[in-house]
């Protein structure tokens, strides 16, 4: 957590307002409340699920960067077009960020899913701010070549999961 915190003060330095968004339910609120609670920044808040995805989607929707530590996350944002830094915990993950040429802006942590809550997460606070450096860095025309990428994949998801659907339910 140390490195996170360190990571979003420095964030916070660069002019940069950090919305910590909870997926799945309390125990990711309760950590977002605690890296809050240490950033101890007006420039840092907890955007709370609440029941309400409208508050997540329009947070990741209006976002200049998003920090993908969820896979939904990541997929979300690409959806939106905003810029985002992955930090993958699991191979689908990982390999959507390998299949849009996004490798260098995604980080890799050592543990599974299920370890999630109880190991410490050991991120590279450098490698994450200089991923987001070189987001920063990106013209519009690399961004639009990341949506249009991420739009090609959906597409061919779409028609492979209709394939599979007729497959299975033959006429």
């Amino acid at each position: 957590v140390d490195d996170i915190v360190h990571a979003i003060s420095i964030l916070i330095s660069k002019g940069y307002f950090v919305n910590l968004l909870a997926f799945s339910g309390k125990r990711e609120e309760i950590l977002n409340k605690s890296v809050a609670k240490r950033v101890n920044s007006i420039m840092c808040l907890c955007v709370l699920h609440e029941g309400n995805a409208e508050n997540i989607l329009h947070a990741l929707k209006n976002s200049n960067l998003v920090i993908a530590m969820r896979f939904h996350a990541l997929v979300l944002s690409m959806h939106y077009g905003t810029p985002v830094y992955s930090i993958a915990y699991s191979e689908k993950t990982e390999d959507l960020c390998r299949r849009l040429g996004l490798s260098n802006y995604c980080q890799k942590v050592c543990f599974s899913r299920s370890e999630y809550y109880s190991k410490i997460l050991q991120l590279d606070s450098t490698l994450l701010l200089n991923g987001i450096a070189s987001i920063e860095k990106m013209n519009k025309m690399e961004k639009s070549k990341i949506s249009e990428k991420f739009n090609e994949i959906q597409e061919q998801l779409d028609c492979d999961i209709s394939e599979f659907i007729a497959s299975l339910f033959p006429e």
